[in-house]
This record gives structure tokens, C-alpha cells and sequence, in this order.
């Protein structure tokens, strides 16, 4: 029976090549040989540098950023934001936020606004808060597992499919496609990059214009750039950009 058609912004990613295949070449040469084949640019190497590099300085920027309004296929507004603009639920109520996505291992946050009742002394305020909440621990750098960059790609998806029952016990149950997600990271750094670049090829021509759009809408500074993101990050979004490709194309030759 034939299958239903997915959005196409936000494709199933398939198991990573050098866990099925572990006698494969380098990702980088599979994913030159697969770039080519698909006619998909990868990023140019390497990105746009500050000529003087200064880790230690810190520019500032918005709690919140509108990335993408109405994406395409999806009908929702994408905000990013550092931990302060994700924890402000006024701001988050301003733009009609709903879901956010934390992506920074080392930061978590305290939502729970309606605790249960009945909560001993020695056990964890627990409950439910303003909006739909759900953590990613990425690293800024390296030390990512390619499963875990993907398993974000899809939370963000899903998050975005889910239908919530109609029942008191769900509390935040808009349904459908949201108007809102956010994706928030500690210090406003670029771990929550990696899980939206699967989803940017059909807007942007390569990922050097999407990582462009993004460091003006969130207004980072040029001596940002060579860190923002990292190198190792952007590697591992043009490999995922390149396999949902690749499992598209092997979904369409099924469908057929």
C-alpha cells in the first residue's frame, strides 16, 4: 500500500552510514561523493573567519531572535534565544511561543508553574509550565555523536506533529502545527544550529547563506564568526543535510 507523503521540510533521517557500514570511507569523502551525486553544495571550507580571533569577548544580542517567519511548509515562526530570553515566559507569551527546545546539555530550567499536589519534602517540585518543553544536550564543539545530532532533527519534527489528547491531565494541548518554537542554548551559542539545518536546503541555495541569514537575525558580531558555529557543528549538518537527502530520494524510488 502506498504511503502517506510526510511534510517535506522535515524528512525521516536514516541510521548514520558509519554505524551500518564501519568499513566505509571518511564522512567527509563520502559526503564529497554523495554532494556530488545529489548536486547538493555542501558549505565552503572553511567559513568566513574575524580577522583577530578573541574568545574571550562576548558581544551582545537579543534574548530572542525571530529566525524564520512562517517556514515554509510549516506555518510557524522559529525563534532562538539564549537561557535568559527562554526563561522569561512574558517575553515567550509576547510571541506566542509554545515549544521550546533546549539543546545545551549543561543547562536546565525550571518550568513547572502548576506543581502537583502532594509533594513530599524530600522529592522534586514537579508538574507542568507554560509551554511544551523538551531537552537536547548537545556540546558546543566537538564531542557530539552523529545519533544525537539527528535525534534533535527529529525531536524538533515530531514536536511539531504531536497531537495532544483533549483530556485535564494535558494541560498545554494546542493541537495540530504550532505557531511558535524556540530553541534555546546556554550563552545563545550554535548547539541548537545543527537541528534546524536539515530543514534549510529548500530555502536557502547552500548552508554558507543559511548560516548567514542566521548570524544577521541574530545579530552576532564578525569577530563571532569563526566560533558561531563551530566547525565541528557545521560538519556534522552538511552530513545530515546530505543523508535526508539521501533517504528522500530512496522514499520516493519506494513510493514508485
Amino acid at each position: 500500500m502506498k504511503q502517506a507523503a510526510r511534510p517535506a521540510a522535515f524528512p525521516i533521517m536514516p541510521r548514520p552510514f558509519s554505524a551500518v557500514f564501519p568499513c566505509w570511507p571518511p564522512r567527509r569523502v563520502l559526503a564529497d561523493k554523495l554532494s556530488r551525486a545529489t548536486g547538493i553544495p555542501l558549505a565552503a571550507a572553511p567559513l568566513p573567519a574575524a580577522a583577530e580571533k578573541s574568545p574571550t569577548a562576548r558581544y551582545p544580542r537579543p534574548p530572542v531572535s525571530l529566525i524564520a517567519e512562517d517556514f515554509p511548509g510549516w506555518g510557524m515562526n522559529i525563534y532562538i534565544g539564549d537561557s535568559k530570553g527562554v526563561s522569561d515566559t512574558a517575553q515567550l507569551a509576547e510571541h506566542d511561543i509554545g515549544i521550546v527546545i533546549n539543546c545545551a546539555v549543561n543547562l536546565d530550567i525550571d518550568w513547572v508553574t502548576m506543581p502537583e499536589p502532594g509533594v513530599a519534602a524530600h522529592q522534586l517540585s514537579h508538574g507542568s509550565g507554560p509551554v511544551r518543553y523538551y531537552k537536547l544536550g548537545l556540546v558546543d564543539g566537538d564531542g557530539n555523536a552523529p545519533e544525537m545530532l539527528h535525534a534533535g532533527y527529529q525531536l524538533m519534527r515530531s514536536a511539531l506533529l504531536q497531537q495532544i489528547p483533549d483530556k485535564a491531565s494535558y494541560r498545554n494541548r494546542k493541537r495540530g502545527i504550532f505557531s511558535s518554537t524556540v530553541a534555546a542554548a546556554a550563552a545563545a551559542r550554535w548547539r541548537w544550529w545543527p537541528i534546524y539545518a536539515p530543514g534549510m536546503p529548500g530555502t536557502f541555495p547552500t548552508l554558507d547563506d543559511a548560516i548567514a541569514l542566521i548570524r544577521d537575525k541574530r545579530q552576532l558580531h564578525p569577530q563571532e564568526w569563526y566560533e558561531t558555529p563551530k566547525p565541528s557543528l557545521t560538519r556534522l549538518a552538511e552530513y545530515a543535510i546530505i543523508r535526508e537527502r539521501a533517504i528522500a530520494t530512496a522514499e520516493q524510488h519506494h513510493e514508485q
